[in-house]
């Protein structure tokens, strides 16, 4: 089920941009493929292959199209705010890239330089949202571990 979905979103995601689609109702899709990629790798990151998946999760092509539908619904947040239409749930999804900038598969470094210049680019009232606020107190935290030699 998961192999067939993924599959799919990322068709429809590709058809979105062909067609010049960016509107409200495809920010909606683009945030729901986000949702299901993060409960995916939650919820599917210890199966290997012959565990239901005949292939097995690959975890890095999960992370891979979260990151593209990411910059692509970036680019439609800034299409939008421009014309001065802000989109109410652009903080949620600034915090999870925040966060999954943190996790430099298969190892988990914090790269807290490429967190900076992703939060230098954001505008200051996204940046300083709860969730973003999040993402960076949790790469504090990260560095603060790597700092002290703690393995996670």
């Amino acid at each position: 089920m998961h192999n067939f979905l993924w599959d799919r979103m990322r068709a429809i995601r590709m058809d979105l941009r062909m067609q010049h689609i960016f509107n409200w109702q495809a920010i909606t899709m683009h945030e729901q493929m986000i949702r299901f990629h993060i409960i995916a790798m939650h919820e599917l990151c210890e199966y290997t292959r012959g565990e239901g998946f005949s292939e097995g999760f690959d975890a890095h092509l999960n992370i891979e199209q979260m990151n593209k539908t990411s910059v692509e619904l970036f680019q439609m947040y800034d299409d939008h705010r421009k014309r001065g239409c802000p989109v109410p749930t652009e903080p949620e999804f600034r915090g999870y890239y925040a966060l999954l900038k943190l996790d430099k598969h298969p190892g988990y470094k914090v790269e807290t330089a490429e967190l900076s210049l992703d939060l230098a680019k954001m505008t200051p009232e996204i940046r300083n949202t709860n969730e973003v606020l999040f993402a960076r107190e949790v790469a504090r935290f990260g560095v603060y571990l790597v700092s002290k030699d703690y393995s996670f």
